[in-house]
Formats: C-alpha cells, structure tokens, sequence
C-alpha cells in the first residue's frame, strides 16, 4: 500500500505541467507571505509561553503542564512551517527548469494545418530579402492553391520559400502579428515593400561587380535580374560592356579585347573559361583557338617584341 502511495505521488509530481515565469513569481510571493504570518505567529505563541511560565513559576505543576499544551500547539505550527518550507523548496526546484521548459505548441504557428493527401512541396525560389514580395506571394499562392492549400497550410509552409536574412526575420516574428494568413502577407509586404519602391539606375549596374566566390554563370543572372528592374535599359552593347568590365580580373583579361555580339556568345566563352579554370592546363588551348584572346601582359609582351 506504501509504495501504491508513493508511485502515485511520483506519477503526480511528473505530471505537474511547467510553470510559466509569472505563475512562479505569483506563488513564491504568496508563499513567502505566508510563511512570514507563520513566522510571526510562532514568535507570538514563544513569547505567550514564556510569560505564562515566568508567572506560574512557584506552582509545582504549572509549568510542566503549560509545556505540554503549548508544546501541542508549538508542534502543530512547526509541521505548518516544514510543509511549506517543503512547497517553497519543490517551487524553487521546478523554477530552476521554467527557463529550459519549452512549450511545443509555441513552435508551430497553426498546429491544426494538415497537408491534402499526396500532397508535395512544389520546389521554389527562395526569397532572401532583395526582390519584389508581391511577385514572391504570387508565385507561392500560385503554386500551392491548385495542390490543395488551404490558409493554414499556406501560412505554416511559408518558411520553406525564405532563405539567408528574410527567414530569420521570418523566424524572428512575434506569433502575435501572425495569428492568420492575411496577417503574414500584410507583414511581409510590409518588410520589404521597399525593394519595389527603390529604383535601380544605370549606375547601380555598372558598379555590380562580380564577388571573388561567384561563379560566372551566377553573377551574370544576378546582373542581368538586377537590369531587368531597370525603367530605360541599356541596349545589348552597353549591358555586354559593363559585364565584362566588372567580371572578376580572372576572366575580364581573357575577355575585355573581344566582340561579343551577344549574352549567348559571351555566356557560352565565359563558361569555356570557367571550365578552363576548374581544370588547369586548357587555358592555353583556348587561346591557340582564338576562343579568348590572350592576357593584356601577353599582348604587351609580343607588340615590343
């Protein structure tokens, strides 16, 4: 019976849910007002205790029989005292886990959202925070409704479609401003409505550079995307011009003294190059077959010869 007793109190204990950090500091304040009265009470019932001794000094039975009955009570308020020191102490134990307790519903923004049977998450572009997020929500709504998508479902697969920063934005919001879908639409276009309202000009093409780890084939989407947003576009000529000046020097002094009558012509040598590059050795072979021309040191070097 014992033990039935006390599989049940272990059993209750472990089931006691996690307190939240407000709930704690409630009854710790509750408890510690209350221990204080018990404290005081105490202190009372002492000093009742002493006086009555000290004035039935002379009586032969007195004292003895004022111990046993103060005793009871004394007794009584000491095992009031040690429970809820005991509560208190159990409180400050299960404290010591609110922080590393985590609520698991928190984490999902809509824990009821359920997939259409043989749903699949269409592969997508990610959004990273630089372009239009009006184009971005049409893509996705476009994608998803004919597979099934209800709101929630639209809401909870977001993420999946954000990348570097606007998904740790993303992850960053407070659930509050995202109770619904319309709410995380109206908050997304808000964060980035800027990008449709900054106006991409000439010059910000001609300062794109290529970056030291990009690959040619990527920084040449990445320029040309960036010049799709430009009201007055430069004319083939002029975009082939300001790419080749701004390719990284690993590819611009194989590629600055050549024509290039078009994207196809300069995307199929570059990629040539780029292969060149990865398997040491073939860079020559191009420049026997005039594919590039050759280094401006080389160039120099034959003219003064």
């Amino acid at each position: 019976m014992a033990n039935n007793q006390e599989d049940r109190h272990m059993n209750d204990h472990r089931e006691q849910p996690p307190l939240t950090t407000q709930d704690l500091l409630n009854t710790l304040v509750a408890g510690q007002a209350q221990l204080q009265k018990d404290i005081q009470a105490l202190i009372q019932q002492m000093g009742n205790k002493n006086s009555h001794e000290s004035s039935r000094a002379q009586n032969d039975n007195g004292p003895r029989n004022s111990k046993e009955s103060h005793g009871l009570v004394l007794t009584e308020n000491e095992k009031k005292m040690v429970e809820r020191m005991d509560q208190m102490e159990k409180l400050l134990m299960r404290s010591r886990r609110v922080e590393e307790a985590m609520d698991l519903h928190s984490l999902s923004l809509f824990p009821q959202a359920r997939a259409p049977p043989k749903f699949k998450m269409p592969t997508l572009d990610k959004f990273d925070g630089m372009s239009c997020p009006k184009a971005h929500l049409k893509m996705y709504i476009r994608a998803l409704q004919p597979l099934g998508a209800d709101e929630e479902l639209l809401a909870q697969m977001f993420q999946n479609t954000l990348t570097g920063a606007a998904l740790r934005w993303f992850l960053n919001l407070e659930d509050s401003r995202t109770r619904t879908w319309e709410d995380m639409c109206h908050e997304f276009y808000k964060q980035y409505k800027y990008n449709t309202e900054v106006d991409i000009t000439w010059r910000d093409l001609e300062t794109t550079k290529q970056d030291s780890s990009e690959s040619f084939h990527a920084f040449i989407t990445r320029w040309r995307t960036k010049a799709a947003q430009v009201t007055v576009r430069p004319n083939e000529e002029e975009q082939l011009n300001m790419i080749v000046k701004n390719l990284l020097p690993t590819y611009n002094k194989y590629l600055f003294a050549r024509y290039f009558p078009n994207f196809k012509t300069l995307i199929a040598v570059g990629t040539q190059i780029e292969d060149a590059i990865n398997n040491s050795g073939i860079i020559q072979d191009l420049m026997d077959q005039q594919i590039i021309a050759a280094p401006a040191s080389t160039n120099q070097s034959n003219s003064t010869s």
